[in-house]
């Protein structure tokens, strides 16, 4: 689920764990996978983001990536308290703030 790496790659190390404790056991795992340790955040506006998705995720465009993204979004913001959600909210650049808000 590529939307959920590229996101807890986006934000800082401590900032993703917050956000990993709150989640349930199989999307907390989900969401660790991969996580190396002292790992720096990955700077990605709007248009990467999206070309990181549909790469990982083998999606055919750009507004399939957009797609999933939005409803990943949703699901983690369903899991999450506001105060963590406002805390994503507060690391994502302008473009993509945006999305997290839509979603």
């Amino acid at each position: 689920m590529s939307p959920i790496h590229a996101l807890r790659d986006r934000l800082t190390p401590d900032e993703a764990d917050q956000a990993a404790a709150q989640l349930p056991g199989e999307l907390k795992n989900l969401w660790s996978a991969g996580e190396t340790p002292g790992r720096r955040p990955v700077k990605m506006r709007r248009a990467e983001f999206y070309e990181r998705v549909r790469a990982e995720a083998a999606l055919p465009s750009l507004k399939e990536a957009r797609a999933v993204t939005i409803a990943v979004f949703s699901a983690l913001k369903e899991q999450l308290s506001p105060g963590e959600t406002d805390d994503i909210h507060a690391q994502l650049p302008k473009d993509l703030k945006a999305v997290w808000e839509e979603a």
